[in-house]
């Protein structure tokens, strides 16, 4: 059996640090084979993390794949970025963690985003780890960030 080829696009470039979530980094997982380079035209599967390109001088995906095997992974919440209805538009798919008011699309499927940066760390390295030992009511993971003209400031206060 063929495997399926999905491209994954991560901010319109490579996307070779995701390759880092599966076991060796290898591409190829059960019937699913991962595509990580750009510039790459033969795939079954369009996966765009967060946007296309944000440079306008980006040469345009064009897509080669059917259009009902697309999908846009949302990675900011709606007080961040607001994803455009008409951008959207361009996928069949949209995974997002954003409210419905904020990001209105027929099939959408709404869940938290995996973004990799939450840990920075490969499959290996976290492959076999035991889970810390949680003796509190309640646990948190909160980056440093703080911008004042988002919610970061108040989420890293409320943590700290």
């Amino acid at each position: 059996m063929e495997k399926i080829k999905i491209k994954i696009i991560a901010r319109g470039g490579d996307s070779l640090s995701w390759a880092r979530q599966l076991p060796k980094s290898d591409p190829f997982l059960d019937q699913f084979k991962f595509i990580w380079r750009a510039d790459v035209l033969d795939y079954d599967w369009l996966v765009v993390i967060d946007d296309i390109s944000r440079s306008l001088w980006a040469p345009p995906e064009r897509l080669s794949c059917a259009d009902e095997n697309t999908l846009l992974v949302t990675t900011e919440p709606e007080t961040i970025t607001q994803y455009g209805t008409a951008f959207c538009a361009q996928f069949a798919h949209v995974l997002t963690s954003q409210p419905y008011e904020a990001l209105k699309h027929p099939n959408r499927i709404y869940s938290h985003t995996g973004n990799f940066w939450f840990n920075d760390h490969s499959f290996e390295e976290l492959d076999g780890q035991a889970f810390p030992e949680k003796n509190k009511m309640l646990s948190t993971v909160c980056s440093t960030k703080q911008q004042k003209y988002t919610l970061h400031k108040k989420r890293y206060d409320f943590c700290h």
